[in-house]
């Protein structure tokens, strides 16, 4: 077993514990300790941030992800990682390693999880890109009116995530998944990336990589 899923199966023990698994772990864990057992997602500085740990084995500390492969989900928007923590939970969004995880937490447990995650800063990623290419990602997106919902700045909103200075690899990956359907849990983003072609698609990838983010107070400037 490879050390991140050594540490994976660690956090989702660890939930269990906390009693992301359910009435059980709480039950155990009450008679042990003769304690009450801890409502599920409580505070965010208390047993929600602690269950919060084991996503920091795939998206980083804090969801600071530096992994090209998990996206950056520090300072995503907070309902926009509530539904996908609830399609992740129900199986409409599949992944083998969020699975196991999303089967130790408890319901009551992702608007707290979505609301901590929101809560942190985003961080400022080093991305190489090919001007040419993002160029031609700054006109498809335009083609296709991506701001309408992403916002001129590509901040997202609500249930639209943020996209500007996610990992471009990711955000290629998801895109090309949205296309051939094996990402099956928003059929309006499958339908507008069915008229994009894979180039097409790696231009939008590098001109939402490229996009900088510098939170002020009271404000966000986009570079």
């Amino acid at each position: 077993m490879s050390h991140r899923r050594s540490s994976i199966a660690a956090g989702i023990f660890a939930l269990a514990v906390l009693g992301g698994a359910g009435a059980g772990a709480a039950a155990a864990e009450q008679a042990a300790t003769g304690a009450a057992p801890e409502t599920a997602g409580a505070t965010p500085g208390g047993g929600i941030e602690a269950k919060a740990q084991v996503c920091f084995t795939c998206h980083g500390p804090k969801g600071a992800s530096t992994n090209e492969k998990y996206p950056v989900i520090g300072g995503q928007q907070q309902y926009y990682l509530y539904l996908q923590l609830k399609d992740f939970k129900a199986g409409r969004r599949e992944n083998a390693e969020m699975q196991p995880i999303m089967a130790a937490l408890a319901t009551e447990d992702l608007m707290p999880l979505a609301e901590y995650f929101s809560q942190q800063r985003w961080p400022s990623l080093s991305v190489r890109v090919d001007p040419a290419k993002v160029q031609a990602g700054e006109a498809s997106a335009n083609a296709g009116e991506c701001s309408q919902c992403h916002l001129g700045g590509y901040n997202g909103a609500s249930s639209v995530p943020r996209l500007a200075g996610q990992h471009l690899a990711y955000l290629q990956k998801t895109m090309l998944d949205f296309k051939s359907k094996a990402r099956n849990n928003q059929p309006a983003m499958s339908a507008l990336m069915a008229v994009f072609s894979d180039e097409d698609i790696a231009g939008l990838a590098q001109y939402l990589a490229s996009l900088t983010v510098q939170e002020q107070p009271g404000a966000v400037e986009i570079q």
